[in-house]
């Protein structure tokens, strides 16, 4: 009985010798900043969007906007006229006749 105390014992401090290895670590070793980690994959993503949107442009051509182009020009037009005739002044025009 007293042999087998003596082993379990003798267990026991081999076991919390090992757990406390496995616990330590190594102090010297700065910690990684986070704000750093971060602001750096926030560069990546825009670059990645960056990129995405310039291959995109380029793949549109002139004549593919022309239609739409023409149809805000026309309504910039109209908007335009319609603020010319709301803001004019009730002066008739006069014309020279010669």
């Amino acid at each position: 009985m007293m042999i087998y105390k003596v082993v379990s014992l003798l267990c026991l401090l081999l076991f919390i010798s090992n757990t406390a290895a496995f616990v330590k670590r190594d102090v010297s070793t700065p910690q990684p900043n986070v704000l750093q980690s971060m602001q750096k994959n926030v560069e990546e993503f825009k670059k990645c969007v960056d990129l995405a949107l310039a291959n995109s442009v380029n793949q549109i051509s002139t004549e593919q906007l022309q239609p739409i182009l023409n149809v805000i020009g026309d309504q910039v037009n109209r908007f335009s006229k319609a603020f010319q005739d709301l803001t004019a002044t009730n002066t008739p025009t006069t014309t020279n006749t010669n």
